[in-house]
């Protein structure tokens, strides 16, 4: 679960970023989506990473030039005996207590992409140190 905690704290920093790449790939018999984000000058690039995928849903208005993510919440699923949570894409799963935790993204905007996975990794572009001159 305390994996998890970074990751959130960054995707809900990125607000109104675009989506400017989105790839899906079997890595080594696992599924592995990547999102990347942009914002332009001022703030760093970021890409989401994700492995062990148990959904993934993307619905974008063709022609549309950007792909514009108003805001991005993740919601932590801890494993229970429940049913899931309201609002999540139904999953072809019973939710019980033998699954991991899970990490439920969901970005919404001119994009709206729904991620379900337990693997969950948040990359940040460094930005580089102000120059000063001696």
């Amino acid at each position: 679960m305390n994996a998890f905690v970074r990751a959130m704290q960054v995707m809900r920093a990125t607000r109104a970023y675009v989506v400017n790449r989105i790839s899906l790939a079997v890595v080594e018999g696992a599924d592995a989506l990547e999102i990347g984000l942009r914002w332009g000058p001022g703030k760093p690039d970021v890409v989401l990473s994700f492995q062990n995928i148990f959904h993934l849903a993307i619905s974008r208005t063709p022609g549309e030039d950007a792909a514009l993510a108003d805001v991005i919440t993740p919601t932590l699923i801890p494993p229970a005996d429940e049913p899931w949570p309201p609002g999540l894409p139904l999953l072809a799963l019973t939710r019980d207590h033998t699954l991991p935790d899970l990490l439920w993204v969901h970005i919404e905007g001119l994009i709206t992409i729904d991620v379900v996975a337990s693997i969950a990794t948040v990359l940040t572009e460094p930005q580089p140190e102000p120059y000063e001159q001696s």
